[in-house]
């Protein structure tokens, strides 16, 4: 059987942080990011051999956001490729907008 990698959120009610057992890539470089711009609210208090990780956020920051399923239509799509593809040319002429 494959080795299990899992992030797990735990929250008391009326608590002041939640913590996060964090074992899956995305999940403990979310929380490494996190922390570099963050030092004072995310509090990594273990670091794993197998690179998982235990941290504490502020639970205000604790949400679920479903993911959003925008419909477009082909035009609204078009006038979204044009815009992105003039941003990231003036991006990569050194422009500033």
């Amino acid at each position: 059987m494959d080795e299990v990698r899992e992030t797990v959120y735990e929250h008391i009610s009326g608590g002041e942080t939640f913590t996060i057992t964090a074992a899956e890539r995305w999940s403990v470089s979310m929380l490494r990011r996190l922390k570099e711009k963050y030092p004072e609210q995310v509090q990594i208090t273990r670091e794993n051999k197998d690179g998982s990780l235990l941290a504490h956020l502020p639970a205000d920051w604790m949400r679920i956001v479903p993911k959003r399923k925008d419909t477009l239509t082909d035009e609204q799509r078009a006038a979204l490729a044009e815009r992105m593809r003039k941003r990231n040319s003036k991006h990569s002429s050194g422009e500033t907008t």
